[in-house]
């Protein structure tokens, strides 16, 4: 039984009579590609889409977010997050033009990107809300994501757009840990500027420990380990990336980020057998067509961090 009889009773079926038209157009049902039926009422599939267009030019209109973006993210979200990107890229790079006006929205675009491993659609999410419209926030995550891209240059641009939050607040350890790591990738530091940055890593240390625990507290310091084992590693000071690694996988085992950092150190020690374990297993964990799946292929101990 269709919904239209359990909630408004029996409706008559357009196959019954072959003389129906839409009640709200006046189109004959051979002239339409759908005549929905309703109770005494018929619709066709173009006075849907019409309606449907009137209520999302209405919601825009109001401030609101466009339904049809609102559709992309659901749609998006039952996919999962192993869906090609030929499927998912184009969705998402819909919605975030569908939701231009809108920060939040954009801001959950990010997410469902970053969930994907799409990091250049999260980028692209970052980069579409309105300058009027941003916060200290958003251009601390666009410098995050631009160094996992491999675009130091342009994070440490992100990073410059906005005056650094007072420390020790969580956006003031971020914007740091993401501009040392940004630092890092560029490369060439000399041995000053190099202990300079470890030492920094070390400093924010006490109020990385300070945050109330939470998922956001846990991501901030498993981002400074993140820092303390590339640093360790630029310096030549391999039992201390080691660690630092070691100690950033037993607080994420299920961060590719986090498996990508310990292959990088046991590779610089020579332990190639057991880099490529950590890089199985973190392979197992990321989208196959994404970032840290390059970084995680056998073939990539032999490249650099950026």
């Amino acid at each position: 039984m269709s919904w239209i009889k359990r909630v408004l009773g029996r409706a008559p079926a357009p196959d019954a009579d072959a003389d129906l038209c839409c009640s709200f157009c006046g189109l004959h049902r051979r002239h339409v590609r759908k005549l929905v039926a309703g109770p005494r009422v018929f619709i066709c599939d173009v006075c849907i889409d019409l309606c449907d267009q009137i209520l999302d030019d209405e919601a825009t209109k109001a401030g609101e977010v466009s339904r049809h973006a609102e559709a992309l993210h659901s749609a998006l979200i039952a996919l999962g997050p192993r869906a090609p990107y030929a499927r998912v890229r184009p969705m998402l790079r819909a919605a975030i033009e569908l939701g231009r006006r809108h920060r939040p929205f954009l801001r959950r675009s990010m997410e469902l990107a970053v969930g994907l491993d799409d990091l250049d659609s999260a980028v692209a999410a970052l980069r579409a809300i309105a300058p009027a419209d941003r916060e200290p926030v958003d251009a601390i995550d666009l410098g995050g994501l631009l160094v996992d891209l491999g675009h130091p240059d342009e994070a440490l641009a992100a990073l410059a757009t906005i005056e650094p939050p007072a420390p020790p607040d969580v956006l003031a350890i971020l914007h740091a840990l993401h501009a040392i790591e940004a630092r890092l990738a560029r490369g060439d530091l000399d041995p000053a500027a190099l202990a300079a940055l470890r030492g920094q890593v070390t400093d924010l240390g006490p109020a990385a420990e300070a945050l109330a625990d939470g998922a956001l507290a846990d991501g901030v310091r498993a981002r400074r380990l993140s820092a303390m084992t590339l640093a360790a590693l630029a310096a030549g000071s391999l039992d201390a990336a080691e660690q630092a690694a070691r100690a950033h996988l037993a607080a994420r085992r299920g961060s590719p980020v986090a498996h990508d950092r310990l292959a990088r150190a046991l590779d610089a020690r020579g332990d190639h057998a057991g880099a490529a374990t950590v890089r199985a297993t973190g392979l197992a964990l990321t989208h196959p067509e994404g970032v840290f799946a390059a970084r995680l292929q056998p073939s990539a101990a032999a490249r650099p961090f950026r």
